[in-house]
């Protein structure tokens, strides 16, 4: 009893010296942190070095990404991806598919928050709220880009290539856009397959759900989006 008594004593008078420090005034704002390579070479510029990769192939995939959906597949009512793809068969019913994806996003990240941790909720969160964003900053391409005269077969295969190496640079900065991307991470997790093949599986799920709204046509463009999507997503992840 001694001892962890001892112990106690002295977690407890640490506790109290940090409660009898002043309180700043400037605890409760934010601050901006500035990242910069130090002196030492390369490998002193390592961190910032990563740490803007990362976020640049997030970005970078997240903007390809949602251009795949605006150009490629809402208009053309090619049911594909996760929650965007099951967007585009409410969309149908009048319910506007950013609103949905961000509703979606938001019930997905809380049960990746109980069964893949407080880190992966961490990576999700941030690309669940940029790509909503670049959905919408991207809208207004359908107006300028147009495709007329265009096989639908191209447009799919064009549309699931973006739309994979859009997902595989996302998932290489180790980050994701929440979503049915927690289905395949959940998949990744228990079954042991990779990250790409987890998400076609997920992705054929919502197509069936898409043939239900519409015709079998788009049904079959919309199987070719969700192969070459795995493909492109595996080659980017795995080389």
């Amino acid at each position: 009893e001694y001892t962890e008594s001892k112990q106690k004593c002295e977690e407890l008078t640490e506790e109290l010296k940090i409660l009898l420090l002043p309180r700043d005034p400037n605890d409760d704002r934010n601050v901006i942190i500035e990242i910069r390579g130090g002196a030492g070479g390369d490998e002193a510029a390592l961190f910032a070095a990563n740490l803007f990769r990362m976020y640049s192939m997030l970005l970078l995939g997240c903007l390809i990404t949602a251009i795949a959906f605006n150009l490629f597949f809402l208009q053309y009512d090619i049911v594909c991806f996760g929650v965007s793809g099951i967007s585009i068969v409410f969309n149908k019913f009048g319910i506007n598919p950013l609103l949905f994806i961000i509703v979606a996003n938001v019930l997905l990240l809380i049960i990746a928050y109980f069964f893949l941790g407080v880190d992966n909720v961490k990576n999700q969160i941030i690309g669940a709220l940029i790509y909503p964003v670049f959905i919408d900053l991207t809208e207004g391409l359908v107006d300028i880009v147009k495709f007329d005269g265009l096989e639908m077969v191209v447009i799919a295969v064009i549309g699931g290539i973006l739309a994979g190496i859009g997902a595989g640079l996302i998932y290489k900065s180790g980050f994701s856009t929440g979503g049915t991307d927690v289905m395949g991470h959940l998949i990744c997790k228990y079954s042991k397959t990779s990250m790409g093949n987890a998400m076609m599986f997920v992705n054929f799920g919502i197509i069936i759900l898409g043939k239900s709204v519409f015709s079998w046509e788009n049904m079959m463009y919309s199987l070719v989006v969700a192969y070459l999507m795995a493909i492109a997503t595996d080659k980017i992840l795995l080389g």
